[in-house]
């Protein structure tokens, strides 16, 4: 009895190491002599290479920007026409093959005490406003130098210029002199909706949104007298017209937006 019982152990033993042997192992599989044979191969990690790109040509010309704009305001805050509380702003960027330009500034406080850096109450001319000047002369130093590039002749352009005007209320009318044409007549995007406005030396500004309207418009009136290159491109002027709900004079200000219609298609 004791020798059955040794003899089913050992072929237990035995069985177990045979379904052992074959159970698949973990690995890669090479075979030998026409048979599989599983090894254990080390898988080695493959090193990530880092592949650096070149700038774009519109990064480059941002940056080229961006610096041209720090010396310029550091030149115009050293000869006081502008305070450090003015902060101008030019954004570069590129929306398929289209090139979008956007001027703009702000002013960090409220005017300050011995110098107006913006619009006074119910003023609208491009030379009532320091801040205005500084963000336009940039425009033109831009337009002639490193955008000149993307601003060739006939290459189409939509400019939208975006007044804006406080929440203190117009009392009476403001005059109009005339400087810009007379009369005005054109459609304004007021609160996102397409508005008429008629500005003329007899009405003169009657109220907020005209007069935010009239700031941008002396600011087209400038770019088309000031900036050489956009006389040979296909301009199309719109104009929009905000009005804040806080009073101060940080809140009467212009930006521009400018697009360049497929100025990168062959860059």
């Amino acid at each position: 009895m004791r020798t059955k019982l040794t003899l089913v152990f050992l072929l237990t033993i035995w069985a177990t190491g045979w379904l052992q042997a074959q159970k698949p192992q973990k690995g890669d599989s090479v075979v030998v002599e026409s048979e599989s044979v599983a090894i254990k191969i080390p898988r080695k990690k493959i090193p990530e290479i880092k592949v650096q790109t070149p700038p774009d040509e519109v990064f480059k010309v941002e940056t080229a920007i961006q610096k041209e704009l720090k010396e310029y305001v550091a030149e115009m805050q050293n000869l006081k026409f502008i305070s450090g509380n003015v902060v101008t702003e030019v954004n570069v960027e590129k929306e398929n093959d289209d090139l979008k330009v956007v001027y703009s500034y702000y002013l960090i406080n409220d005017t300050l005490k011995f110098q107006t850096d913006d619009f006074g109450l119910g003023k609208y001319r491009v030379d009532e406003s320091n801040a205005l000047q500084v963000t336009l002369g940039i425009m033109k130093k831009t337009m002639e130098g490193q955008l000149a590039m993307f601003v060739t002749p006939q290459v189409r352009i939509s400019l939208t210029i975006n007044g804006s005007a406080d929440a203190t209320p117009v009392k009476g009318t403001i005059e109009y002199k005339g400087e810009y044409g007379n009369p005005i007549t054109e459609i304004c995007t007021t609160e996102k909706v397409p508005t008429q406005m008629d500005i003329s030396t007899k009405k003169g500004i009657a109220d907020n949104p005209s007069l935010a309207f009239i700031r941008s418009y002396a600011v087209k009136n400038y770019i088309e007298k000031n900036i050489i290159p956009l006389e040979a491109t296909n301009n199309k002027w719109q104009y929009s017209a905000f009005v804040s709900g806080e009073k101060g004079g940080k809140f009467c200000r212009v930006s521009i937006e400018m697009i360049v219609f497929d100025a990168l298609k062959s860059k």
